[in-house]
């Protein structure tokens, strides 16, 4: 009978040793999985900020014209855009926000409250200006974009 015990006794030993490493083998699988699962995703969400932001240095505007009527008190801006479509944030005369402007000619849109030019585009805004203008004096246009700003100066008739 010590013969038996003894013998079931190493087979158990080496069961409980497969096991183990069954157990062992299998956690760290799960644990490399989970990783790499973490990894991957977090290199998507960069790879997509990098193209969002490639997208973004891409966009040029070019300011060609700019004139400012004083009995109007319109000014019209002309402007072309680079290779990219460009979305605009914001219009400022003498450095105030401009709120009101319409699209005479161009192929823009409105998208997330924001105006948004083609690209390779040739684009002319009417924008109501928020200060007075005066005959025979300068204006400075802003027109901020994804990737930075276009500036230029104009005359007022």
């Amino acid at each position: 009978m010590v013969k038996n015990t003894r013998k079931a006794k190493a087979i158990s030993e080496i069961v409980s040793s497969l096991l183990l490493v069954i157990i062992v083998i299998s956690t760290s699988t799960l644990v490399v999985l989970y990783v790499y699962r973490n990894i991957e995703a977090y290199r998507s969400r960069v790879q997509e900020e990098i193209i969002t932001a490639e997208t973004l240095l891409k966009q040029t505007i070019n300011i060609l014209y700019v004139l400012g009527n004083s009995t109007t008190n319109n000014v019209s801006i002309v402007f072309a855009t680079g290779e990219y479509p460009v979305r605009i944030y914001g219009i400022l005369i003498n450095y105030t926000v401009a709120e009101n402007y319409t699209v005479i000619k161009g192929d823009c849109w409105v998208e997330d409250g924001y105006l948004v030019c083609n690209a390779n585009n040739m684009v002319e805004i009417m924008v109501r200006s928020p200060i007075e203008l005066s005959p025979y004096t300068r204006i400075n246009v802003i027109i901020a974009y994804g990737a930075g700003e276009a500036e230029a100066w104009g005359d007022v008739i």
